[in-house]
């Protein structure tokens, strides 16, 4: 319960009046499910504003323009790995979102209860809850497929023989050696990312379940706070990529 108490006491989480406002039918006032601005601010760039978020945003932009000398049928691996990772990415910042509005859902729901129809209130407890821990381990699973990924494909820093027993899985490498998979990855440089588990410090992270848990959801909520920006930069390279290529 640590982690429900935690965060249903967090004073960003909007309010229901904001909640309201987010989705309203004509969209006039809504940029992400979590992130409200007045009319006069969505004119206004938007800037990253924690070290996580900038962090991300590192990340994104490093595997964008992710390159290799290698030869042809390799830099066709490299492309379509790039756009996974770039999936995966976009995925995880989907699931912080949903993960919030989640949180957002039992705050309101906690906020408003009725003694007079107690039943009723637990009920619906019971299932926002489970619906905002449902959406935490979706977080927690695509989280830990994403940053194994992008260590795999990308990461400098990650032990050559893991990265080859990881890559001799994967369906471009079908039918491929350990020993091919070496000798095509000798001469690549990778990324140097400045995190050690790229997208957040798993170093840090504590080793108990709970403990875990709670370091990730810390960890979104400091994403939540940059993800109007972060939601628009892969789209926003996406478009960069399309215009160059005319």
């Amino acid at each position: 319960m640590f982690e429900l108490n935690y965060f249903l006491n967090r004073e960003k989480i909007p309010s229901k009046e904001e909640l309201a406002e987010a989705f309203a039918s004509d969209g006039s006032k809504r940029t992400h499910k979590g992130a409200f601005f007045s009319p006069e601010e969505e004119t206004k760039e938007k800037k990253l504003e924690t070290s996580w978020g900038k962090n991300y945003e590192e990340v994104i932009n490093a595997i964008f323009d992710y390159q290799e000398d290698v030869d042809g049928e390799e830099q066709k691996i490299i492309e379509k790995r790039k756009e996974i990772a770039l999936k995966f990415l976009k995925k995880v910042l989907e699931d912080i979102d949903d993960y919030i509005m989640q949180i957002n859902n039992l705050k309101n729901l906690s906020n408003n209860s009725d003694s007079e129809n107690i039943k009723d209130y637990q009920s619906d407890y019971k299932i926002s809850d489970e619906n905002r821990r449902d959406a935490h381990n979706k977080l927690i699973n695509d989280l830990k497929i994403t940053v194994r990924f992008l260590n795999t494909c990308f990461n400098a820093n990650f032990p050559d023989e893991e990265r080859i027993k990881i890559e001799k899985g994967y369906q471009d490498r079908m039918g491929k050696s350990e020993e091919e998979i070496r000798e095509i990855n000798k001469d690549k440089h990778f990324i140097n990312f400045s995190t050690p588990g790229v997208v957040m410090d798993f170093s840090n992270m504590p080793k108990d379940p709970i403990g875990e848990r709670n370091y990730i959801a810390e960890w979104a909520f400091g994403i939540f706070n940059d993800l109007a920006v972060l939601e628009k930069e892969i789209p926003r390279l996406e478009k960069e990529k399309r215009a160059s290529f005319h």
